[in-house]
C-alpha cells in the first residue's frame, strides 16, 4: 500500500517558493536554482492532480518548467565554457529571452490552474482559508495572491532581461546614437535589475506562504481532502507504479544522455559528472519496484567523483597545453598522463555503475511486466510471461556487453586521440549505441508496465 503523504505535500509548497522569488544574477546565474523550487512544486501538487483536472493542468506546466530551468541552469556550462569573450553578451541574452518568454507562458499558466484549483476543491469541501470573507468579498484570498503572483511573474522573467538588450549596442557605432556605450554599465543595469525583482520576490514569498499556511491551518477543508484521497486514490496501487515508471524511465533516460561525450575544441560540451547523479534520482523514483541498489549507489558515488575529476582537470589540462604539445613537450605529457589516469579510471567507475544498475531491473522485469490475455493464442498463461520476461531480460543482457564497450570508447579516445583524429568519432558511436539501447529498452519495459495494468 503507498503511503499517505503529510497534509498531501503542500507543506512543500513554501519551500519551493523559497528557491523562486530569488532574482537571476547576470541573466543566468541563480543562487538558489528555479529547477529546484519547479521541482518541489510538482511533487507538493502530485496529490491534489488525483483529485482535480486544474491541478492536472498545473503540474503539465510545472512539468515544462522543470525542463526549461533545467536548460537554463546547464546554459552556463556553454556560456562559460565555450562562448568567446565576443560572443557571450549577445547569448546570455538570447538564453534570457527565451527562458522569460517560455517562463512567461509555462509559469503563468501553472500558478493560474493552480489557484483555480484551490478555489474549486475549496468550494467543494467548505474551505474558510480559500474563501475568506463573506459576500462580495468570497474568495478575496485566493483572487489576490494569484493576481499578485501574475505580477511577480512578470516582473521575474523580465527584470534579468531588459539589461541584456544593452549587448545588442556592442557591434555598432554611431556617434549620433547615445546608447551606444549602453554595454559599459551592464553590472550597473544589472544591479538596477536586482534591486527592483527582490524587494517584488520578498513580498510575494510572504504573501505565499501565509495563504498556504491558513490552507494548512483550515483542518476540515485538509480532512476532506486527506479522507478523499484516501479512499479515492491509495487503493488504485497500480496507478503509483505506472506514475513511477514512467517518471523514472524520463529521468534515466535523461542521465544516461550525458555520458555521451560531444567534444567542442576537445572539450566535452556535456559534463560527464551529471550522469551519475541523475541515474541514482532516477533509482529512487523506481526504488520501490528495482532489486536491491546498494552496490550501483556506492559506483555510482565514486563515478561521480571521477567523473567530476576528470572534467575539471580537462579544463585545466586544455587551458594549459595541447594535445601536440603531449607529444614532445616534458611537463606536457605528466599532465597528459595524469589525464589518462583519471579518465581510465573514470571509465571502469562508469562500466561498473552500468553492471550494477541493470541487474536490478529484472525484479521489476519478473514482477511488473507481462500481461498474458486468457486467449493468448498458442501460448498458455505462464509460456507468455516466459516470453516477455525472457525479452525483455535479454535486452538487460545485451546493455551489459554495450555499458563495457562504452568505458572501452573513453580509454580508446584518451589513449589515440594524440595520434589518430577519428578516434573520438569511435568513443561516440559505441556511446550512442549503448544509450539509445538503454532508452529503447526502458520504453520496452514502460510499456509492458502499461500493457500488463492497462485495465486498472
Amino acid at each position: 500500500m503507498v503511503k499517505e503523504r503529510k497534509n498531501l505535500g503542500l507543506g512543500l509548497l513554501p519551500i519551493g517558493a523559497l528557491f523562486l522569488f530569488n532574482p537571476s544574477l547576470g541573466g543566468v546565474v541563480d543562487v538558489l536554482p528555479d529547477i529546484v523550487g519547479y521541482m518541489l512544486f510538482f511533487v507538493g501538487l502530485r496529490a491534489l492532480g488525483d483529485l482535480n483536472y486544474h491541478m492536472e493542468e498545473s503540474l503539465a506546466c510545472f512539468r515544462r518548467m522543470i525542463i526549461v530551468s533545467g536548460f537554463h541552469l546547464m546554459s552556463i556550462f556553454w556560456l562559460f565554457g565555450f562562448c568567446t569573450p565576443k560572443e557571450r553578451p549577445v547569448s546570455i541574452l538570447l538564453v534570457t529571452f527565451a527562458v522569460a518568454i517560455l517562463e512567461l507562458v509555462f509559469a503563468g499558466k501553472a500558478f493560474r490552474e493552480m489557484f483555480e484549483g484551490f478555489l474549486y476543491l475549496g468550494s467543494r469541501h467548505g474551505s474558510t482559508a480559500v474563501f475568506e470573507g463573506a459576500g462580495k468579498k468570497k474568495g478575496k484570498a485566493t483572487q489576490k495572491i494569484s493576481a499578485f503572483t501574475m505580477a511577480f511573474i512578470l516582473v521575474k522573467a523580465i527584470s534579468p532581461l531588459l539589461p541584456e538588450f544593452s549587448s545588442l549596442t556592442l557591434h555598432s557605432y554611431d556617434e549620433r546614437n547615445p546608447l551606444r556605450f549602453l554595454y559599459d554599465y551592464i553590472s550597473l543595469l544589472r544591479t538596477f535589475s536586482v534591486i527592483i525583482m527582490l524587494p517584488i520576490g520578498i513580498v510575494w514569498a510572504v504573501k505565499f506562504w501565509r495563504y498556504i499556511r491558513a490552507l494548512l491551518r483550515d483542518t476540515p477543508f485538509m480532512d476532506a481532502l486527506t479522507e478523499k484521497y484516501r479512499t479515492e486514490i491509495l487503493p488504485k496501487e497500480e496507478l503509483f507504479l505506472k506514475r513511477a515508471i514512467r517518471f523514472g524511465t524520463v529521468i534515466l533516460s535523461v542521465g544516461i544522455c550525458f555520458s555521451l561525450d560531444v567534444y567542442l575544441d576537445y572539450q566535452s560540451i556535456l559534463p560527464d559528472f551529471l550522469c551519475p547523479i541523475i541515474l541514482i534520482l532516477g533509482f529512487f523514483a523506481l526504488r520501490p519496484y528495482l532489486g536491491n541498489g546498494t552496490r550501483f549507489l556506492i559506483s555510482a558515488a565514486c563515478h561521480t567523483v571521477s567523473s567530476a575529476a576528470v572534467y575539471f582537470y580537462a579544463m585545466y589540462f586544455y587551458d594549459n597545453f595541447t594535445m601536440s604539445r603531449a607529444l614532445f613537450e616534458a611537463r606536457a605529457q605528466s599532465a597528459y598522463i595524469v589525464f589518462c589516469i583519471l579518465k581510465i579510471t573514470d571509465a571502469i567507475f562508469f562500466a561498473a555503475m552500468m553492471l550494477c544498475l541493470l541487474p536490478t531491473f529484472r525484479h521489476l522485469i519478473e514482477n511488473y511486466t507481462g500481461f498474458a490475455p486468457i486467449n493468448a493464442g498458442n501460448f498458455n498463461h505462464m509460456d507468455k510471461l516466459t516470453y516477455v520476461h525472457g525479452m525483455l531480460k535479454k535486452r538487460i543482457k545485451i546493455l551489459l556487453p554495450l555499458s563495457v564497450l562504452c568505458a572501452v570508447g573513453s580509454i580508446l579516445y584518451i589513449l589515440f586521440v594524440r595520434t589518430v583524429d577519428f578516434i573520438w568519432w569511435v568513443e561516440f558511436f559505441l556511446c550512442f549505441a549503448m544509450v539509445f539501447y538503454f532508452i529503447n529498452s526502458m520504453n520496452a519495459i514502460t510499456d509492458e508496465v502499461e500493457a500488463k495494468y492497462l485495465l486498472s
